[in-house]
């Protein structure tokens, strides 16, 4: 480590780290689930296991969740919505190019 930054740490000027993860928004979807289950539950658990869900929000609306996901192929996209079509219909809006 850099003698300057080890000293601006002991002098509590530098407390912690952060890491930002950069995210592809080519590889970014939003996706709003139409519940045609009951298994509300069930929905929630199977979405909380998959790694290519980076957030789930229990919505208000036309849609029951609001999922967004970053599926760095088509064939993994593809294993997302096959988790989530036996207790759901979905709309999948998939960005193109980051404004901010």
């Amino acid at each position: 480590m850099d003698a300057r930054v080890q000293h601006m740490q002991e002098q509590g000027i530098i407390q912690g780290y952060t890491l930002r993860e950069s995210t592809d928004v080519q590889n970014c979807h939003f996706i709003s689930v139409y519940m045609r289950s009951n298994d509300f539950a069930g929905f929630e658990q199977a979405i909380r296991q998959s790694p290519l869900v980076t957030a789930a929000y229990k919505i208000s609306g036309e849609a029951c969740y609001q999922i967004i996901a970053h599926c760095p192929s088509t064939q993994d996209l593809d294993q997302l919505t096959q988790i989530i079509t036996p207790y759901a219909t979905y709309k999948i809006a998939s960005t193109l190019n980051a404004i901010k």
